[in-house]
């Protein structure tokens, strides 16, 4: 099964995030990092929501079972702490083909309601 190439451009969003001192406490005690602030991997609980919105749209033509996950990475603007509102938008940037395996990448923005950028993140995904 082809990835749909289509659907480059498509933007999902927007969703609404807020971090909660409970949530930030219990991400960092999974992680063994200390409580005073959200630890930077705490972004995917709310950044990767377009990606795996993208991921399960039926026009992208998705093989779940062949699907790997090939990479994620955040640029920060900004320090997640409890009580932070964040609004995440994405869309798909490319999807190609090397050899036999096909890669969707998915770009997102979180942003304040205000609309200051917190964050970008980058994931990609494989399918084999």
């Amino acid at each position: 099964m082809k990835l749909n190439v289509q659907l480059v451009g498509r933007c999902y969003g927007p969703f609404s995030f807020t971090a909660s001192q409970d949530s930030i406490l219990m991400f960092n005690r999974a992680v063994d990092a200390p409580d005073n602030r959200a630890h930077p991997a705490y972004a995917a609980c709310f950044n990767q929501k377009p990606f795996s919105v993208a991921l399960r749209d039926p026009e992208l033509n998705l093989d779940f079972s062949r699907l790997l996950h090939a990479g994620q990475r955040f640029e920060f603007f900004s320090v997640i702490g409890p009580g932070s509102q964040i609004v995440t938008d994405g869309r798909i940037e490319n999807i190609y083909a090397k050899g036999d395996l096909e890669f969707v990448v998915v770009a997102s923005e979180s942003r304040s309601p205000d609309g200051v950028v917190l964050l970008r993140g980058l994931y990609t995904g494989v399918v084999k």
